[in-house]
Formats: structure tokens, C-alpha cells, sequence
């Protein structure tokens, strides 16, 4: 195990070790036995950690064709998951791609994976957006900027994926090829790489669309369910499904109650990524004993 890896398992050790101190009365009062097998609770938690089981179902289905990069790449999700609670405004995700692209050691492999995705999960939240505004459901006035958002850069995405590249082989061939300056060589260059992207895309996608916008699906349905079953145990049943909905997408909570929830999440991906961290110690150890 060389000094990258080694630094990589201390930094996640620790970072394991800080929040359970941090979080030790929760631990404490979840774990007793009246709580711990209390069926809303455990609902809650075993739903989201399902949520996140079905995500790295997802992130083998996309590496079928590179099979032995499949588990790596899992056990990567499951690490970089849990660190990226330390890190605001979902900026863990420069984290999550790093380790993608260490384990793909192909980056054109890693930026199908990482775009696809993120492209799978934002297009069924924007599903689901317009599903609430097809039952006429009242959404909160502080969620329909947000909503919009996701909906302009859902059809942006699309327009990108599908146009873009197409444009780009369409200006090759017919501008770029017939000129000679550095600039139209820079954007040939460009283009060169897009169309890579694209190629690789289809190629990661290609005859399991379909599995991979069912698992997209259901991690979105099981986190949202999740979600519901907090709140709706809650004394204030003060909120619709619209207003539960949306702060379940941004994470806008405000209030105590709500810091529980972010327990149950912050203590899945810990049993997750705990999990996952004692294997891959226990398993290099092996490695190291058979090889002397």
C-alpha cells in the first residue's frame, strides 16, 4: 500500500473519528434500544442507506464493460460520500471525481461516468418538478427560482449532449479543415475532445439506458420517501408534499427536528464508508501477508 493510499485511509479514519465525537449524543440516543428498533426510525434509515446501495448498483451497471474497475470504483464512492459531509455546497463532488478518475485511470472513462450521473439525477428531479406543477401542487415561492433553474439547465444539458457535438463535427468539416490559423487549430482541438466525450458516453450507456433511468429513479424515490416518512412523523404536519419535495432536493432545512434527519444520513454514509474502510485495510493486510 504506497503513502497516497495510506494518507487517503488516515484522512478518512480521522475524518470518521472527529464525527462520531461530534456526534456522540445522537449516537448515543438513536442506538438505545427503544429508538434504534422504533419503525419510523429505522424506515428512515434503512431506506436511505438502500438509496445509496442502489448508487453503486448504478456505478457498476456503468462500468460493465471495464468490469474489474467496477468495485474499486464503488469503494471510491463510498469513501469520498462520507468526506463530502465535511465539505459545503456539494463541492465533494471535486473530491468524488478525483477518485473516479484515479480508479477509471481513464478520464475520458471517468468524465462519462461523472456526467452521466449527475445528468440521471438531474433529470429526475426535473421530472418530478414538473409532475408537481402537472397536479397544480402549491409550491413554496422561495423554491420556484430553484425549480426553474433546474429545469433550464435539465433542457441545456439535453440541448448540449444531443447538439454540440453534432455542431462541432458539422464546423469541422466544412470550416475548421479549410483554415490554417492557430485559432481555428485551437477550437479543432476542442472539438476533438468533445466528440471523445460524447463517444465514450454512448459507449458507457449503450444497451443499459434503460437500467441505468430505472436505478436513477429509485435512488430519487427511495431518498424522497425517506424524507417523507421524518417528516410526516413529525409533530408539525404543518407542510405539503410539494414544500417536503423541494426541501428534500436543496437541503433547506431550518429548525432542531431537522438537524435529526441530517443525522440519519450523516450516519449512513459513516456505516457505509466504515464498512468499506475496514475491508479495504483488512484486505491489503492479507495482500501484504501473502506476498512476504
Amino acid at each position: 500500500m504506497n503513502f497516497i493510499f495510506k494518507f487517503y485511509y488516515l484522512i478518512v479514519f480521522t475524518s470518521l473519528t472527529i464525527w462520531a465525537i461530534i456526534f456522540y449524543p445522537n449516537l448515543k440516543e438513536f442506538l438505545a434500544f427503544n429508538n434504534f428498533f422504533d419503525l419510523s426510525n429505522m424506515s428512515i434509515f434503512l431506506i436511505y442507506i438502500f438509496s445509496h446501495i442502489l448508487r453503486m448498483f448504478r456505478l457498476v451497471l456503468l462500468t460493465l464493460d471495464n468490469r474489474e474497475k467496477s468495485v474499486p470504483l464503488v469503494f471510491a464512492h463510498n469513501l469520498t460520500s462520507f468526506l463530502s459531509v465535511f465539505i459545503p455546497f456539494k463541492l465533494g463532488e471535486i473530491l468524488r471525481f478525483s477518485a473516479i478518475s484515479y480508479v477509471c485511470a481513464s478520464q475520458k472513462k471517468a468524465n462519462a461516468i461523472w456526467i452521466l450521473e449527475r445528468f440521471g439525477d438531474i433529470s429526475v428531479i426535473t421530472l418530478f418538478i414538473i409532475f408537481l406543477y402537472l397536479l397544480n401542487l402549491n409550491i413554496p415561492t422561495s423554491m420556484q427560482t430553484i425549480f426553474i433553474v433546474f429545469v433550464i439547465t435539465w433542457f441545456f444539458s439535453l440541448l448540449s449532449l444531443f447538439s454540440i457535438s453534432k455542431l462541432l463535427i458539422f464546423l469541422k468539416r466544412n470550416l475548421f479543415l479549410t483554415s490554417l490559423s492557430e485559432r481555428s487549430l485551437i477550437i479543432l482541438k476542442i472539438s476533438d475532445k468533445f466528440r471523445n466525450i460524447e463517444k465514450q458516453i454512448y459507449k458507457t450507456i449503450e444497451g443499459r439506458f434503460t437500467g441505468f433511468c430505472l436505478l436513477s429513479f429509485l435512488i430519487w424515490g427511495m431518498e424522497i420517501t425517506s424524507l417523507s416518512i421524518f417528516l410526516n412523523s413529525l409533530s408539525d404536519n404543518s407542510m405539503d408534499f410539494a414544500e417536503l419535495f423541494s426541501k428534500s432536493i436543496f437541503s433547506t432545512f431550518i429548525g432542531e427536528s431537522v438537524s435529526d434527519y441530517i443525522f440519519y444520513q450523516h450516519f449512513a454514509l459513516f456505516i457505509i464508508s466504515s464498512i468499506s474502510l475496514i475491508y479495504l485495510l483488512i484486505s491489503n493486510r492479507i495482500t501484504i501477508i501473502k506476498s512476504n
